[in-house]
């Protein structure tokens, strides 16, 4: 790889970086990404399954919040 090739990669791992940063859904201002998108449809999974596990729902919920 020369020099030349290396400054062609880093506009596309600018855009990489940019579009990790795009929320996928955003709703009354808050932003959802990708992760976030994940814990929230796990915690749907495992309250519609019944699962009681009250320290599984809190670390999740703690999770999503950071």
């Amino acid at each position: 790889m020369t020099l030349g090739d290396e400054s062609k990669l880093e506009p596309m791992a600018q855009e990489n970086r940019q579009s990790r940063d795009l929320p996928v859904f955003e709703i009354f201002g808050i932003q959802l990404h990708n992760d976030d998108l994940l814990i929230l449809g796990l915690l749907f999974f495992l309250y519609s399954q019944d699962v009681h596990d009250d320290e599984l729902f809190l670390v999740l919920l703690l999770l999503l919040i950071t």
